[in-house]
């Protein structure tokens, strides 16, 4: 975000930061990089040196909160599952 907001003048920094929360908001990655296109996209015309960093670093913008592989709960289950089987 820091990188992002050194790209918007002074006071429009809280404004752009507060359009940027609504990506981290989204329940699920599908529905995150859309809104991470959207606000990219709302951008471009004004600022276009941060649309462009935006989308350029949409997955690593986004895997801070949707890391790739499985969840820790899903990796429990399945190692339970793997010691509970029938031998």
């Amino acid at each position: 975000m820091r990188n992002l907001l050194a790209r918007v003048p002074q006071g429009m920094r809280e404004a752009v930061a507060a359009i940027v929360r609504t990506i981290f908001a989204q329940p699920e990655h599908a529905s995150a990089l859309t809104q991470l296109h959207k606000v990219a996209d709302g951008l471009r015309a004004r600022l276009p040196q941060a649309a462009a960093l935006l989308a350029e670093a949409a997955e690593d913008v986004l895997a801070y909160k949707f890391p790739a592989g499985p969840r820790p709960v899903e990796c429990g289950a399945r190692v339970a599952s793997v010691l509970n089987a029938p031998k």
